[in-house]
């Protein structure tokens, strides 16, 4: 157990059998240097005690920490009975740095109180500053782009464990133990512990397990955020490749939707991705030589995951391609032919916050195979592709 600081005050006066606390509702440590402590009919010879900091006459000096805390009043009668105890939620300071895309609105959610917007300098950083209720071990970013997407992020705020649970000890009475439970003081008799009955009064912070009453974080709709972004476009450019035939630059774009399930993490799209190829087929005694064009057209799945400035991704796709293969030679004349085949696939990407929208990458394998004619055979493979996206 850690011993506190204390100072007594001996007050003159008509004892009385109600005795009355008065501080504030709360005090913001680093802003509020003291506090007013009045005792309501202080009897003579009692004793009023504080933690953390100390006492002089009626004000209570608080301490230069700024993290979160709890402090506690305590008037102690003359007897060592406990008269009267409150206790002053002393909420602390901290400048909260959020990393998210360049020139974003952050807005800096804890335990239902807000800070911001503050605007995200070209490099994606906000520093945001605020006050924090004790009790708070993390908060909830919520980063709006200029795009009008909306990123939320739950991030920890690093802040010392609460002190909780206070046992005083005074002369000549049993040990009384307080513990704070976010919107009362519970007093219990602590016959676990030996008081230091050469001390007139004294306050001990202590360790043992206190119940904590559970919180759940619950991002409100309010005026100050946005609906993350519901419309997914994107247009990509690279390169399709099965390692045989095929190889050739290939293009895709894809319209998507954010599904309101599983947190807004699932994303149904369509994506349209074309290539053609030249293609040369022995044909007797000569080689024909022709172009393989193909759309694919795949209904695809992801689930999708922020991960600060960067998101990630990945799913199945299912769908057709439509194909048109030419081949001909001097001898043999022109083939020309359009199919439709099934084509299914799986997928993986990044995306990187930029000033509007995300630079983004994406590879997938797509299998798909051309059933008849001279170009039966694979006309998918890998495909790996790059190019950016905005969200509506």
């Amino acid at each position: 157990m850690k011993r506190s600081a204390l100072v007594l005050i001996f007050a003159t006066g008509v004892a009385q059998a109600d005795v009355t606390i008065e501080v504030p509702a709360k005090a913001v440590l680093g802003r509020d240097a003291t506090i007013e402590v009045t005792v309501a009919d202080l009897p003579a010879g009692a004793s009023v005690l504080v933690t953390p900091g100390h006492i002089e006459g009626s004000t209570w000096t608080l301490p230069v920490e700024r993290f979160p805390q709890v402090g506690l009043v305590v008037v102690a009668g003359t007897d060592g009975a406990i008269m009267a105890a409150k206790a002053v939620p002393l909420w602390g300071q901290a400048t909260l740095r959020v990393e998210t895309a360049a020139r974003a609105s952050v807005v800096v959610e804890i335990e239902g109180v807000y800070a911001g917007p503050v605007i995200a300098d070209d490099h994606g950083v906000a520093s945001v500053p605020m006050v924090v209720p004790p009790g708070a071990t993390d908060g909830m970013t919520l980063a709006t782009t200029s795009s009008g997407g909306v990123k939320r992020r739950e991030v920890p705020l690093g802040v010392p464990p609460l002190t909780r649970a206070w046992t005083v000890c005074t002369r000549g009475a049993k040990a009384m133990r307080f513990t704070w439970l976010g919107t009362r003081l519970d007093q219990t008799a602590a016959t676990s512990v030996a008081c230091d009955l050469t001390q007139p009064a004294l306050v001990e912070e202590t360790a043992a397990p206190v119940p904590v009453i559970a919180r759940v974080a619950v991002v409100p709709r309010a005026r100050h955020t946005e609906v993350p972004a519901r419309v997914l476009l994107s247009v990509r450019a690279g390169l399709t490749t099965n390692l045989g035939r095929v190889t050739a630059p290939a293009v895709v774009a894809t319209v998507g939707v954010r599904l309101p399930v599983l947190g807004d993490h699932l994303i149904a799209d369509v994506a349209f991705g074309a290539y053609s190829a030249s293609l040369a087929a022995p044909a007797m005694d000569e080689t024909a030589t022709g172009r393989l064009s193909t759309l694919r057209v795949l209904a695809r799945l992801a689930y999708r995951v922020d991960l600060g400035r960067w998101d990630g991704w990945g799913g199945t796709a299912l769908g057709f391609a439509f194909t048109r293969s030419t081949l001909g030679s001097d001898h043999l004349g022109m083939y020309d032919e359009r199919a439709s085949s099934p084509a299914g696939g799986v997928f993986a990407g990044v995306g990187h916050d930029v000033a509007i929208g995300q630079v983004v990458v994406e590879a997938a394998y797509i299998h798909a195979r051309l059933a008849d004619g001279p170009l039966a055979g694979q006309i998918g493979g890998l495909q790996v592709t790059a190019g950016y996206s905005v969200g509506l």
